[in-house]
């Protein structure tokens, strides 16, 4: 599975943050800025949406505010042989 380094850095976050949630800008701002990682928004979208795509993350949308994503640890197995496969 060919995963984009940005989907690898947002589930790598979220492995080391398990109950973390956050919007796309929180997400910008504080998981990839803090990973030294720096993408333009486009991009870290489109990780994000391919992460919801195969049901690694959640988004949820409260109140018709902005999206919310976080760890579908019902997933967390896939979510660990990802990492590890990228690893090698």
């Amino acid at each position: 599975m060919g995963e984009s380094i940005i989907a690898r850095q947002i589930l790598t976050y979220l492995v080391k943050h398990p109950d973390a949630q956050d919007t796309l800008e929180g997400i910008m701002q504080w998981w990839l800025v803090h990973q030294e990682v720096h993408y333009r928004r486009e991009l870290i979208l489109k990780a994000l949406d391919d992460l919801v795509q195969k049901e690694l993350i959640i988004m949820r949308t409260p109140d018709s505010s902005s999206p919310r994503y976080q760890a579908n640890w019902n997933r967390a197995a896939e979510i660990g042989n990802l990492l590890q496969v990228n690893d090698k």
